[in-house]
């Protein structure tokens, strides 16, 4: 009996899989401290792709929550936690060179680089070569180097072969400009390099350094 062929990317039907959740919770106190406080929170995961026939897929997953508090209060850790989502809309269409994303997302060619709100455009250049920017703001609180107001940006070069079944390898090598309130705030250089063996062996290194300014 023959094989079957795998299926190519531009065979693969749409797939569209997605849950959303809904959740409330009050509390009324009375005596010494009255007060009311509700809180209505909403989850969104998405895993869809060949939307509607396009090469555009979504996935990733979103949480808020609302509060009301007839009180003032500060934070809490879920308050921060509700902000470390990721949901990217993206273009991969293997007969185009041409890639881009948009949304809350991690830069797919170099992981290490803080969650942006905000998208890239890259092109495919041969022999495993893909250049491209990326750009917005930061708004992950648990991130290393978190300010409020925070904005990146910058450009990159990956350079990838191999396949994931045996040996694999990838490069990305680029310069980005951190800035507060766009104010320029550190430029600097990153890189990050990835091997792999089938599922035998992996291995990422990731280094930034800031450039000095003149």
């Amino acid at each position: 009996l023959r094989r079957p062929e795998p299926e190519t990317a531009e065979q693969e039907e749409s797939r569209i899989s997605a849950r959303m959740g809904l959740d409330y919770s009050g509390i009324h106190s009375t005596g010494s401290t009255p007060g009311d406080s509700g809180q209505l929170g909403i989850a969104f995961r998405a895993d869809m792709t060949r939307i509607a026939g396009t090469y555009w897929n979504l996935q990733g997953y979103y949480r808020d929550r609302i509060t009301t508090n007839s009180q003032a209060g500060e934070q809490t850790i879920q308050d921060y936690l509700d902000k470390t989502y990721t949901l990217q809309l993206y273009y991969d269409n293997p007969s185009s060179n041409w890639l881009a994303g948009v949304g809350r997302l991690y830069l797919p060619w170099a992981v290490s680089i803080d969650t942006i709100d905000g998208g890239y455009v890259a092109r495919r250049l041969g022999h495993g070569m893909i250049a491209g920017v990326f750009g917005g703001s930061t708004p992950d609180p648990t991130s290393w180097h978190y300010q409020p107001d925070q904005q990146i940006a910058g450009s990159f070069v990956n350079f990838q072969g191999g396949d994931y079944d045996n040996f694999h390898y990838t490069s990305t090598t680029g310069v980005a400009l951190s800035m507060l309130k766009w104010q320029l705030d550190r430029p600097y250089v990153f890189f990050e390099n990835g091997l792999s063996y089938s599922n035998i062996f992996r291995s990422i290194t990731r280094s930034s350094s800031t450039l000095r300014r003149v």
